[in-house]
């Protein structure tokens, strides 16, 4: 995948030229250039019950791919709740994650968990100490058709 390299002589150019403004003075806000808007996903899944499997917890549209970005799975039971999971179709793609007692685990996956178009987005609940809480946030991109 080839990354889009722009020069980076205008922005030095703004770095010198605010080193040289006195301490008071306001330096000039640059927006980045935006080719297109993301489409941010939220997928919350609320008391998902002992030994649950949701088959269906997102599937991606046709045209899309889903990168999930972040993972909050709350667990408010008195004991600690293990084997919970994300699995793309019948496959996963987390290792099993233990959440202690009346806690929260949080993760933000640094490159994104990656689903391609048509594919399913499950979550388990593999314990049975309770019902636990899911949320997973990302953003879908559009394929590209040759």
């Amino acid at each position: 995948m080839a990354m889009n390299a722009r020069p980076l002589l205008p922005l030095v150019a703004v770095l010198v030229a605010a080193a040289s403004l006195p301490a008071s003075a306001q330096l000039p806000t640059l927006l980045a250039p935006r080719k297109s808007a993301l489409n941010t996903v939220e997928i919350i899944l609320d008391g998902v019950a002992n030994l649950q499997t949701i088959a269906n917890a997102y599937t991606v549209p046709i045209g899309k791919r889903l990168v999930i970005t972040d993972l909050i799975i709350s667990n408010g039971n008195p004991n600690q709740v293990r084997f919970q999971r994300i699995f793309r179709n019948n496959d996963p793609v987390t290792p099993n994650i233990t959440v202690p007692a009346e806690s929260t685990f949080g993760h933000s996956f640094a490159s994104g968990l990656q689903f391609k178009a048509g594919e399913i987005l499950k979550i388990k609940n593999g314990d049975v100490a309770g019902a636990t809480n899911f949320a997973l946030y990302g953003y879908l991109v559009p394929t590209k058709t040759p």
